[in-house]
């Protein structure tokens, strides 16, 4: 069953176009790798399937229902978003900074219930936080703060996790590490932007390659990842 649908995807900053009349479907539980070179579009089409930017052209169907007509407040009940690693907040506990993922839900004086706490409590045990869940994010290795972004997310309980780089400006061992935990998360469909060409043949389900705004291979990693494929978008030897 497809979780989410793309159809005739277009979108241009100003007069620039960035994706052109892009199309693909997504079943249920699958990782799908983006990949392609700088400025080829993967930022902004995960961006475009989280609505964080306006499409004109084209639709976005998640769980059959078309992102530009349901609320903010519905979207972020189906729809996770991890960007790029970005600066700790100073003077959040790990502990708080993954309770921001329940905000969906927090209702009254937005005090979290006991669903709440456990939602938390378990996305933190679940990525390995346990024993810092008390230690200001900004005390972290980027390691164990992009666990904690992906706890985050994992707390907002949603069907359809987006990652933007997940390995970015991480060290190899880390690197592994993060995507073994995405990888273990069989009940989420995962879209994910990769650079490395490696680490999305050894962890994502399928792949999607985009060149200059358009879908140019799709398909298993040691099929779309062609000798040919590599050569033409990347400018390497495969």
């Amino acid at each position: 069953m497809s979780i989410l649908e793309i159809r005739g995807l277009s979108f241009a900053y100003k007069k620039e176009p960035v994706l052109k009349n892009i199309s693909f479907s997504v079943e249920e539980g699958q990782f799908i790798g983006l990949l392609g070179p700088n400025g080829g579009g993967k930022t902004t089409l995960l961006r475009a399937i989280g609505a964080l930017v306006f499409v004109k052209t084209g639709r976005v169907l998640i769980a059959n229902k078309y992102v530009s007509a349901i609320k903010r407040s519905e979207i972020a009940r189906l729809i996770s978003y991890v960007p790029q690693l970005s600066a700790p907040v100073f003077g959040f506990t790990v502990n708080e900074t993954v309770l921001m993922g329940r905000t969906p839900y927090l209702k009254g004086f937005f005090q979290p219930s006991k669903q709440d706490l456990l939602a938390v409590e378990q996305a933190i045990e679940r990525t390995g936080l346990s024993p810092v869940k008390d230690r200001e994010v900004s005390t972290l290795s980027g390691g164990q703060y992009q666990r904690v972004l992906i706890a985050r997310a994992l707390a907002q309980d949603t069907p359809l996790l987006l990652l933007d780089e997940p390995t970015a400006h991480l060290d190899i061992r880390f690197q592994s590490e993060v995507l073994a935990l995405v990888k273990s998360l069989k009940e989420k469909t995962i879209v994910a932007s990769f650079h490395d060409l490696a680490l999305a043949k050894k962890f994502c389900d399928r792949v999607l390659v985009l060149d200059l705004g358009s879908v140019v291979a799709d398909g298993e990693p040691s099929k779309a990842l062609s000798g040919q494929t590599i050569r033409s978008v990347f400018g390497i030897e495969p």
